[in-house]
């Protein structure tokens, strides 16, 4: 599993907005992970999956409004690596609430390569056409 991720200048986009609810996202991965880590129960597990589902909705929902408004031109792009994030996230759900003991590390390590992934190579983009536009 990779290490547990922390939050770095490398990672910013430069939109506070959406920085703040990017570490907020990372600060729920770790919570998970140390839920997992740590042998709560799953129930602990689920609720942290709960919000972390929440949260994703939260976000995506932040990050399109701007795009609307601003017009961004890989806005169907970048919302169908949302989705496509979602769908995986919730299948991840459906087997840890199914029982699947290897799913948790399965998922932990999707989510940490994911966001890194995502944040790096799609949301910087997104925050220099956001910038370009005065939104910081």
């Amino acid at each position: 599993m990779p290490s547990i991720m922390e939050w770095d200048e490398t990672l910013e986009v430069h939109v506070g907005k959406i920085d703040e609810q990017h570490k907020k996202f990372i600060n729920i991965i770790k919570s998970l992970h140390h839920a997992i880590d740590s042998d709560k129960t799953k129930n602990e597990e689920k609720e942290v999956l709960v919000e972390l589902i929440k949260y994703t909705d939260y976000h995506f929902s932040t990050e399109n409004d701007l795009m609307i408004k601003y017009d961004y031109p890989q806005r169907e792009n970048h919302l169908s690596l949302h989705t496509e994030f979602t769908e995986k996230l919730k299948k991840f759900c459906v087997k840890h609430k199914e029982g699947d003991s290897t799913v948790s590390r399965d998922m932990i390590n999707f989510l940490i390569r994911w966001i890194i992934h995502h944040i790096m190579n799609v949301d910087q983009k997104l925050g220099v056409f956001l910038n370009k536009r005065g939104v910081n």
